[in-house]
């Protein structure tokens, strides 16, 4: 459970979360602009960098944990630390991808803003490779189940679904499992539907650039972090067609606003590459 903690020092909140016997364990020490940014102010967007004046618009599986570290350093002066186990959901509950919303960006006027996109379907496989492979990894490494597990279950989702069962039934998961929902939501909710009001939209094959762009623009070397891959891949070998057109088919209003960034791709792509970028 996070909780607010509100000492200040030098304009700054510290960010705690509550142990079960009802005390505060310290964590990060944030701005308190960026306290109340992705806690407070509610739909805003992931980053905001107010000194250099870059506002970065996360979306979940797009590299979203690598940039949210680069950045937790670029204004920090430091690497995101957390002190649980589960290091990734503390960096995620400190900068959470939001809803887009408008009126708030109407305020960035003199921000540089930007996101970064990948094929959609390619999105949704690394959602399952992570979420539901992975998973069910540390399930059988541990014998400890899993909370994500738990809450499949809970739900009366199959916890344990083979890539094809999971394409079949993403409608279901994505309606009963808030894990899959967050992880496989239309582009929209997170970056709006006009790319055109970012200063720059980046593929995620574009990483280079976005590095360079970076580096330009602070002065500094910047290389992004490398954080979250996906796990084994050996499903793809059994991914179908007709699991591939479901896919598709339920990425297709992501596929519509990315127009010219990327087209849905032939079941013949995955057999031969046989991977998904994390």
């Amino acid at each position: 459970m996070i909780t607010a903690w509100t000492e200040r020092a030098n304009t700054a909140m510290r960010l705690t979360v509550g142990r079960r016997d009802g005390s505060l364990r310290p964590t990060v020490t944030l701005p308190d602009h960026q306290f109340k940014q992705t806690h407070t102010q509610g739909n805003l967007m992931t980053v905001i960098n107010e000194k250099d004046r870059i506002a970065y618009f996360s979306i979940p599986k797009v590299a979203c944990s690598s940039q949210k570290r680069l950045h937790h350093e670029i204004i920090h002066g430091a690497p995101f630390e957390a002190t649980r186990s589960n290091e990734n959901d503390r960096l995620h509950a400190v900068y959470k991808s939001e809803k887009f919303d408008r009126k708030a960006f109407t305020k960035l006027n003199d921000y540089w803003t930007y996101t970064m996109v990948r094929d959609p379907v390619k999105r949704i496989l690394s959602a399952y490779s992570q979420k539901i492979v992975q998973k069910n990894e540390q399930l059988a490494e541990t014998g400890t189940v899993l909370r994500p597990i738990e809450k499949l279950i809970e739900a009366g989702l199959n916890p344990y679904p083979s890539i094809n069962e999971f394409c079949e039934d993403l409608s279901l998961y994505f309606k009963k499992s808030f894990m899959i929902k967050h992880h496989v939501r239309h582009y929209k909710f997170y970056i709006g539907n006009q790319l055109e009001r970012f200063n720059r939209v980046y593929k995620i094959e574009e990483t280079a650039q976005l590095e360079a762009d970076l580096t330009e623009r602070l002065g500094r070397k910047v290389q992004l972090p490398y954080a979250n891959q996906s796990s084994n891949k050996q499903f793809m070998d059994d991914l179908t067609q007709k699991s591939l057109d479901l896919l598709i088919e339920f990425a297709q209003p992501d596929y519509e606003l990315l127009d010219g960034l990327y087209t849905p791709p032939s079941l013949a792509s995955f057999q031969k590459k046989k991977s998904v970028v994390a």
